[in-house]
């Protein structure tokens, strides 16, 4: 009897122990989701109800696209929202003028994933306002996006 608890208890630790690896190599070994830049900046068009605050917004549908950019005299640029996403990021910086933002979209698991956003700023004291969109391969409401923001002064 007393073998068998030891049996027991010994294979629910290494149960335990390769659901802990298991997760924690997931979590190391994110996967780099491709991406493309929309962009406005040709357009009559321009970003709003953005918050700025280092946010990420799920967009799967014109509809929900519309809440978030103004056309003036033309329509926005479309996307196939049956075959992707997109993730509309803003946020602010304390100095300024942003010169330029790097970014990188890492899948970490199913459900999860990382967006690493780098914003290089000049040397004001003046805040400045950074966003960015980016297409991607379609992904469900419910997935959660997390945003990290580094900001370096390139003076």
């Amino acid at each position: 009897m007393k073998t068998f608890l030891k049996f027991t208890a010994l294979s629910a630790v290494l149960l335990m122990l390769a659901v802990g690896l298991a997760s924690c190599n997931e979590r190391e070994n994110p996967v780099e989701v491709p991406f493309t830049i929309f962009s406005i900046a040709e357009t009559s068009c321009h970003w709003v109800n953005l918050t700025y605050d280092n946010n990420v917004v799920i967009i799967n549908s014109n509809i929900e696209l519309q809440n978030y950019i103004y056309c003036s005299d033309s329509d926005f640029p479309e996307i196939d929202f049956s075959k992707y996403t997109l993730l509309l990021a803003s946020g602010m910086t304390f100095h300024g003028p942003v010169v330029k933002i790097s970014k990188c979209l890492l899948q970490v698991t199913t459900n999860e994933y990382r967006l690493d956003i780098t914003v290089l700023y000049g040397d004001l004291t003046a805040p400045d306002i950074w966003n960015t969109a980016l297409v991607i391969p379609k992904i469900s409401d419910n997935c959660q996006i997390k945003l990290n923001v580094t900001m370096h002064n390139v003076w």
